[in-house]
């Protein structure tokens, strides 16, 4: 329980440096634009969970649609940022079914947002 309490502090001292008015899905929509995978959107749905002890959880689940493994790895790497405390919960990726050689993506990203 300690350790989990230090590590809280520290996620509160990284949000608090994050830059004003920081979002998930306006991070988001910066990173698809350097990775150049803007096109193989389908949707970015947001969502907001009330945490405990001052913390919500902020997540958009995004679909990538025929994009590449490499595309797919660049995105990522821009993604998970520890400064930022972004990080992706869960991802599925499958095969696409219309050519092969593209992936079809579902992922779930997440960081924390200060209560208030």
């Amino acid at each position: 329980y300690q350790q989990l309490k230090v590590q809280e502090g520290g996620i509160r001292a990284k949000i608090m440096k994050r830059s004003p008015g920081f979002t998930l899905f306006t991070f988001l929509d910066k990173q698809v634009t350097k990775a150049e995978v803007k096109k193989q959107i389908k949707y970015m749905k947001p969502s907001t969970q009330e945490g405990d002890d001052n913390l919500n959880e902020s997540m958009v689940e995004m679909k990538l649609q025929r994009t590449t493994l490499k595309d797919l790895v660049s995105f990522i790497l821009l993604v998970e940022s520890e400064e930022n405390v972004v990080s992706i919960r869960r991802v599925s990726i499958q095969e696409s079914g219309k050519e092969q050689g593209y992936l079809d993506v579902i992922m779930q990203i997440r960081t924390f947002e200060l209560k208030g």
